[in-house]
This record gives structure tokens, sequence and C-alpha cells, in this order.
């Protein structure tokens, strides 16, 4: 959604990929975050092993999928990001499938999973959404960096906002996940979050 702009102002100059390969990668992160939250609990529920069986599917997964994109001429350095996409929707999908099946415990998916993903989506609707009506306010056809800038800034800021206050109302994050980080009480009582 923000692509290009967040490549431009940060690397102005760079490839003309980069916005592409940002948006593919951009996928990656959200099976990146519930790669490590999926071993972490599989780990705390004492099945250490499952997690590294799911790692070299996903490598497995990952290097075939190289092999075979980035030989393909018109899809080139795209291939990269598109395996690491596979890779670790792989490793995901497993765990989640060990977490489900193979723990005493199973998590809550409410809280877990569909609440974030729900917030991420909101989140993206609003950035998409704040960033089209400011770049058609501000940007010219000759935009430069300060340009987009000012489009961006506030952008993220939406974003963000949106994001935490649906992640407190969802009930995602409570106050004793905050608590695990310094100062995250007192945050906690700040943000009335129980």
């Amino acid at each position: 959604m923000v692509a290009y702009p967040v490549v431009y102002v940060l690397w102005p100059g760079s490839h003309e990929a980069g916005p592409a390969l940002l948006r593919i990668l951009a996928v990656a992160s959200f099976f990146v975050c519930m790669t490590m939250l999926t071993n972490a609990l599989l780990q705390a529920n004492g099945c250490e092993q499952l997690p590294m069986l799911s790692m070299a599917a996903g490598a497995l997964v990952k290097l075939n999928v190289n092999h075979v994109l980035i030989a393909v001429p018109s899809v080139n350095i795209y291939g990269a990001a598109i395996s690491s996409v596979c890779c670790f929707a792989v490793i995901s999908m497993l765990n989640f499938f060990f977490l489900l099946n193979c723990t005493s415990h199973p998590p809550r998916l409410n809280r877990f999973l569909y609440a974030p993903l729900l917030s991420a989506l909101a989140m993206g609707l609003c950035a998409w959404a704040v960033y089209g009506l400011l770049s058609r306010l501000l940007l010219t056809a000759e935009a430069g960096r300060m340009q987009l800038l000012l489009c961006l800034l506030p952008t993220v800021a939406v974003a963000v906002a949106v994001y935490l206050v649906l992640v407190v109302l969802t009930g995602s994050l409570r106050a004793s996940d905050l608590s695990l980080i310094p100062g995250g009480s007192r945050l906690a009582a700040l943000l009335h979050i129980r």
C-alpha cells in the first residue's frame, strides 16, 4: 500500500524493483511473526523438536522455490521474495498443525490469530485510505522525497493508532502482556488496559 513512498523516502535512487519486493516481503513478515510465535508456543509446551522439523521443511521449500523461480527471467529476483513467503507460510502452517494436535493446551485462536489479523487488516485499510487521500491532495507529478514524506508520516501515525486501539479493543493486548516489557505496567495503566 505504501511500499513506493517507503522505498523512495528511505532509499532514494534504489532499484525500481524495490517497492514490488517490499510488497511481497510484507506478506512474508506476517508469516515470520507467526513462525516466531508458534515456535515459542511449541517450545513452551515441551515440543522443542517440532519447530526444528517445520523449519527444515520450510528451508526445503525455500530452496526449491528459489531454484525454480529465480531461473525464470521474467520472475528473477522476485523469486527470492516469493520463496520467503512460501517458506514461512509452510513453517507457520506446520507449527499451527503441531500446536492444535500435539499440545495439551492448544491456543485460543481468537486472541492468538483472528483478532490481531483483523486489527492488521483494518490498519492496512486505514493506511491505504489516508495515503490515497493525502497523495491526491499533496503530490504533484514531480513529487520529491519531502512530498512523499508529508504523505507518509501521517499515514504511519494513523495506522499505528488504529492498530493500537484495535488490539486493545479486541483483547489481543492485555496488561499481562505489557508487564513483560520494561515500563509495561505503567503503559497498561495509562492506556487503561486490563
